[in-house]
């Protein structure tokens, strides 16, 4: 995924509230977490 890509599917999971603001620091999700549910329709 080309990095103006990446940027456009965390917009669009801020946009639909699944994370918080795209450009922070957060970058550390608990190993439970699934996100395929949600990036992979993004695609």
């Amino acid at each position: 995924m080309s990095p103006a890509h990446t940027m456009k599917v965390a917009e669009d999971l801020y946009q639909t509230g699944f994370i918080s603001y795209p450009r922070t620091e957060t970058d550390r999700f608990s190993e439970k977490t699934d996100l395929q549910w949600v990036v992979v329709p993004l695609r």
